[in-house]
């Protein structure tokens, strides 16, 4: 056959029709020669020849989703969707997998991937060359834009390098790593805030708003679920916080909050706070979705009014001056009282959450009333004592303990009213006692007050000087009286003062006479009548209705005089008289004071 004929037959003439063109000549020949001459008979050969083209791999192993991305486990948004089969190839090539969007037969490509039919929109992934018979995979990374079900279509092609075909059969797998595979998305996260401050014991609320919620609801709508963390990592495994947490939602629609109840004791100060929106598959918004720190308030001390005691020099009760310091101020008074702050006694940061410095104790007689005793202006050494920075704080328990005991000393002047006794008492304050208030200040200057719920007698003290040594009457001739001699007495106590007298006779120096004591008399007016208004001095005390005044001054105590004067015997001689009086300060009626 001629290669013009081959060229023709391999375009449009069938191989049958060849071979009867080839034997119609044979039989045309034949007669021919028939009819001229007869031609001896033989046998002759034709070579065969056929081309093997290629052909489409075949499925062995149908396609699959190598890890099941479906509604009840989708594939978050950035991880990968893989496929696995096997294929056979009848001609030994290598072959592909690939998946596309599509159901329509892709293109082959000698020597190459093939393509999903429309291109690489419709293309989810196409695996490397894969030895027959061998598992190939195919991997797809999904993307935040990917919609939730996505519908996938396998197919199996070759490499062929000249010829190169694709199984039209598609596959799309079985169960749950069957077609669509399904992507999850993060939750939307809005705006998040919280109610702070709060006061120690109440709760904060982290509040998202409408907008806050999942954009996946294939399926069903997914729901999230708020969690506000301690520190800033987040365990993706567990969907957890990594570290302690403050507050947990409900799993919601939408609008998801959650709240975390302060301690009774909680240190004022700013708490870090870390917010993490998580969908039901445990896909959180970000590795920290936002950060919403809170405020813990800060609230006054107070204190219970039981706790303030006042405390005598000894530690007892009732408070005594000291006679020692007559004219001067006893020393060696406590007051005590316990101090309580809901932001714990210890600020942050290991200081004192109690301002010691500006707290304020008011040591005061019940009459006067913490109002009238409330500041430095007002105090007063007979009823009014404020005590400023000289307090001192016992230890703290840490930053778990709001209770500390502060201590101040302090000194009460002899001018101080006492309130000891009944109503026959000699004090005019007997219905009264002494009681003490103690502003309790903070670190930030928040304050309370309390008043003592018991209060304290003060002990009457009798303290005099007497600031005459001599009565000396002078020269005084026989049966004459003397010029007014005066002795003086000061208050040095905290109580006005009669006094008592007595005395004994003068004896004439060298002997052998007397002036009788009772010559001598004594008034408490200047100028006296010695008949009229004086009284007789005898060797039995006798209380004289001084009525010196309780001491109101701490640098000008009180002072009252006594008037004296002697008549002298007619019949005694000339010389030298001496004796002695006596002159003994009483604690004088309250009401002559």
């Amino acid at each position: 056959m001629s290669e013009k004929v081959k060229r023709m037959a391999g375009k449009t003439i069938p191989f049958v029709m060849i071979m009867g063109l080839i034997c119609l000549l044979a039989g045309m020949i034949f007669n021919v020669g028939v009819s001229e001459e007869k031609q001896l008979v033989r046998a002759d050969t034709a070579t065969t020849t056929v081309t093997i083209g290629n052909k489409a791999p075949d499925w062995v192993q149908d396609a699959e989703e190598a890890a099941e991305s479906s509604v009840a486990n989708p594939t978050n948004a950035g991880n990968d969707v893989s496929w696995n089969a096997i294929a056979n190839d009848v001609n030994g090539d290598d072959y592909y997998l690939l998946i596309c969007s599509t159901s329509s037969v892709p293109t082959a490509n000698d020597g190459a991937a093939p393509d999903c039919a429309g291109g690489s929109a419709n293309q989810w992934a196409v695996s490397t060359n894969t030895a027959t018979g061998t598992t190939s995979t195919a991997t797809y990374t999904t993307q935040p834009t990917d919609p939730e079900a996505n519908n996938w279509y396998a197919f199996i092609c070759d490499g062929n390098v000249s010829g190169a075909r694709c199984n039209a059969t598609y596959k799309t797998g079985t169960g749950n790593t069957a077609s669509p595979f399904v992507v999850n998305h993060r939750p939307d996260f809005d705006a998040l805030s919280n109610n702070s401050p709060q006061d120690p014991a109440g709760t904060i609320t982290w509040s998202t708003n409408a907008n806050t919620s999942d954009p996946d609801s294939y399926g069903g709508q997914d729901t999230v679920i708020l969690h506000v963390c301690q520190t800033s990592g987040w365990n993706t495994s567990t969907a957890q916080c990594l570290g302690a947490f403050w507050c947990s939602s409900t799993a919601v629609v939408s609008n998801p909050s959650c709240g975390y109840n302060l301690g009774s004791v909680e240190q004022d100060r700013t708490h870090q706070a870390f917010a993490f929106l998580v969908d039901e598959h445990g896909f959180a918004h970000g590795v920290q979705a936002s950060s919403s720190d809170y405020d813990v308030g800060n609230v006054a001390p107070t204190i219970t009014a039981a706790s303030i005691n006042l405390l005598d020099t000894d530690g007892s009760g009732n408070l005594q001056l000291l006679p020692a310091y007559a004219a001067t101020a006893t020393p060696g008074f406590s007051l005590e009282a316990t101090i309580s702050d809901d932001n714990s006694c210890e600020a942050y940061g290991g200081a004192s959450e109690i301002n010691v410095t500006s707290s304020i104790a008011f040591i005061y007689r019940s009459g006067i009333g913490a109002g009238s005793c409330d500041s430095a202006g007002e105090a007063d050494p007979n009823n009014c004592y404020v005590i400023v920075g000289t307090c001192q704080l016992g230890p703290c328990g840490g930053s778990g303990d709001s209770d500390v005991t502060t201590t101040c000393s302090f000194s009460l002047w002899f001018v101080a009213e006492p309130t000891f006794g009944a109503a026959t008492s000699q004090t005019p304050w007997w219905e009264e006692e002494w009681l003490a208030s103690v502003k309790a200040v903070d670190n930030n200057f928040a304050s309370s007050t309390t008043e003592s719920s018991n209060g304290n007698e003060l002990q009457s003290m009798l303290a005099y000087d007497l600031l005459t040594d001599t009565i000396d009457y002078g020269t005084v001739s026989p049966a004459e009286f003397s010029d007014q001699s005066t002795s003086t007495v000061q208050a040095t106590g905290n109580v006005g003062m009669d006094e008592n007298l007595s005395g004994v006779d003068m004896d004439k120096v060298g002997g052998g006479e007397i002036i009788p004591i009772g010559k001598q008399h004594y008034a408490t007016t200047s100028g006296f009548d010695y008949w009229l208004e004086g009284a007789t001095t005898t060797g039995i005390a006798t209380e004289l209705e001084l009525n010196c005044p309780k001491s109101t001054s701490t640098s000008t105590p009180a002072t009252k005089d006594t008037y004296w004067m002697i008549l002298i015997p007619n019949a005694i001689s000339t010389g030298v008289f001496n004796g002695t009086n006596t002159i003994a300060a009483v604690t004088s009626e309250g009401t002559d004071w």
